[in-house]
């Protein structure tokens, strides 16, 4: 079911500075009308400036280059939840709870980032993630009962109708990736094992995913537990070549690890990759962003801050500069950006917490030409400087302009959505 309904509370679009940056089954469905929420004409409109600097907001795009959803609830934006469409709206699913059921809301700002619709999906589903398809479609993974299911919806008439609906055979899941075939990638636990399962573009269990004959259609179980060593996925990324990069932690004893596997396209390790297909670091705390370059290698970022880079083997590179000193880089989504630099988002470092994106060159070093060192903070304000302040996802679009997309929260769990257009270090 689904159902097109406005904001619980009314969205207004708050004033952002600029400057104050300093320093990731098929029903019988019934069109509902379209609501738009326009906040008072007194707000001003800026104008595009041309001459932007890299790293600088957008002021053509809402107040400020910033547009502020209040929602005051607990509040997630999934990675890949974000994306802007051919005629400039962008598009957020947000994740709010604010009862005992988690709601997902599809968010459309519109190119001038005043306009805002807003659209309820999977009532009554406790959705636990959720994923625009490379081709257009909407998934959302949850438990309407105890069994976990994913559902596939695509565009009618303007609106999302659930096309089909599946059972999952992950006991929980962390994240949804999105394949380029039209399918999805979900990413989470079987009970004690880390597991992936593969849906094709209609939603169905892909049989061609899996090795295991005993185990359902498309799961790949991980490495089993042995005595007190176990591994639990937290994200992943599929390379240009077919290859499946999980990021993760390594848990042994009490010493959590970050951890980075690699599977072939029917999902078997790759044993050309590491250790029979596995990379553990030593540095303390898991991984959950991974991203492929077009070379082969990876990125994958840290919890406790920084990013490594994998070589096609796996080796690590030592060379690579972007380590936990350089501020703002990995934590909420990676991309790699056409020129081949790596754009980062996230947030949430120093006495307040702020939002954060990041252009980082080839070989890890801040690129001088975005921001201030590579890395650009932007502060909502004195209201918002709570735990969990942060970008999870960006998009990349022409001409030249970072979208992202988080929440600013303003005590632990009571956050609000925001949506920022930043101009890139190309036009």
């Amino acid at each position: 079911m689904r159902c097109r309904c406005p904001l619980s509370r009314t969205l207004i679009i708050l004033l952002v500075l600029a400057g104050c940056g300093g320093g990731s089954g098929g029903g019988d469905h019934t069109p509902q009308p379209a609501v738009t929420a326009t906040p008072a004409a007194t707000l001003p409109v800026a104008t595009p400036t041309p001459s932007l600097a890299a790293g600088a907001l957008d002021p053509a795009f809402g107040t400020g280059g910033t547009v502020l959803l209040p929602l005051q609830a607990d509040v997630r934006i999934p990675r890949y939840g974000l994306r802007v469409l051919a005629d400039g709206v962008v598009e957020v699913l947000v994740l709010a709870r604010d009862t005992a059921i988690a709601s997902l809301q599809i968010l459309r700002v519109f190119p001038d980032g005043i306009r805002v619709e807003s659209e309820v999906l999977a009532p009554g589903l406790e959705v636990e993630d959720a994923a625009f398809g490379s081709d257009g479609t909407l998934w959302v993974a949850g438990h309407p009962d105890s069994t976990e299911r994913i559902a596939r919806f695509s565009r009618e008439s303007g609106v999302f109708a659930e096309e089909s609906r599946a059972r999952v055979a992950l006991s929980t899941i962390a994240e949804l990736v999105p394949l380029d075939d039209g399918g999805m990638l979900v990413v989470g636990q079987a009970r004690d094992s880390a597991g992936l399962q593969r849906f094709d573009a209609r939603g169905v269990a892909d049989p061609t995913f899996g090795t295991n004959p005993f185990l359902v259609d498309g799961l790949v179980l991980g490495p089993p537990r042995e005595s007190e060593v176990s591994i639990m996925f937290g994200g992943a990324t599929v390379a240009d070549d077919g290859r499946i990069l999980v990021a993760g932690t390594h848990l042994e004893a009490f010493v959590f690890l970050a951890v980075v596997l690699a599977y072939d396209d029917h999902g078997a390790l790759d044993p050309s990759f590491g250790t029979n297909g596995t990379v553990t670091f030593g540095s303390l705390g898991g991984s959950h962003v991974i991203a492929a370059a077009a070379d082969g290698s990876a990125v994958v970022a840290l919890e406790r801050g920084g990013v490594e880079r994998l070589e096609r083997t796996g080796a690590v590179d030592a060379e690579y500069r972007a380590r936990a000193d350089v501020r703002g880089v990995g934590g909420g989504a990676l991309t790699f950006a056409a020129d081949g630099e790596l754009v980062s988002v996230g947030g949430g470092f120093g006495p307040r917490y702020v939002l954060t994106v990041a252009r980082i060159a080839p070989d890890g070093s801040p690129d001088s030409r975005f921001g201030k060192e590579g890395v650009v903070t932007t502060e909502i304000d004195a209201s918002h400087r709570a735990q969990g302040t942060g970008f999870t996802t960006l998009a990349l679009t022409p001409p030249g302009r970072i979208t992202a997309a988080g929440i600013a929260c303003r005590q632990p769990f009571v956050c609000d959505v925001v949506v920022a257009r930043y101009r890139d270090v190309a036009d």
